[in-house]
């Protein structure tokens, strides 16, 4: 049997996706967040400055001032991976969504113009982006074909269907 193959850069049109306003909504939202929490940890850091700030070593409030403080960096170490852990999440779900719209969008195309198979690539054209060896290598491994038909690249395609524009 005959398969009739598409080929879509699916990194250059996911990353459009992200970028889109549904997206950045999103991640609009937890950096105002961080940045109100942020705000928050250094008014309370400057006022345990300044109420501790001048204290000498062998001060008797020299032992409340290391517990306050302590207590204070403990909070914010977990605020900080909580934080951290949130906006890893966010990124995770973002591309699972992101992927699954150009996903169906594929789907859609690829029906409509009757292909079979559709292969994720990255154009042979492209130049690689300066790095380390590994990097590189890295880079040439991800290309799927070392030479191919322009006719068989369905990415336009798939970026109308999804409403985007490429660059």
């Amino acid at each position: 049997r005959a398969w009739n193959i598409g080929a879509l850069h699916v990194s250059k049109i996911l990353n459009k996706v992200i970028e889109g306003e549904r997206y950045k909504a999103e991640r609009d939202a937890i950096t105002e967040e961080e940045r109100k929490g942020r705000e928050d940890f250094d008014r309370r850091f400057a006022e345990l400055r300044d109420k501790y700030g001048q204290i000498k070593p062998d001060s008797p409030e020299r032992a409340e001032a290391e517990q306050a403080i302590g207590g204070f960096r403990q909070e914010f170490e977990v605020w900080s991976r909580g934080m951290r852990e949130a906006q890893a999440k966010l990124f995770s779900e973002q591309y699972d969504r992101a992927y699954k719209d150009v996903r169906e969008a594929t789907q859609v195309v690829s029906d409509r113009q009757g292909i079979d198979l559709v292969v994720r690539f990255i154009p042979p054209a492209d130049p690689l982006e300066p790095g380390e060896p590994a990097s590189v290598f890295l880079q040439l491994q991800a290309r799927t074909f070392v030479t191919m038909p322009e006719s068989i690249d369905i990415t336009q395609d798939v970026a109308k269907e999804l409403n985007i524009t490429l660059d």
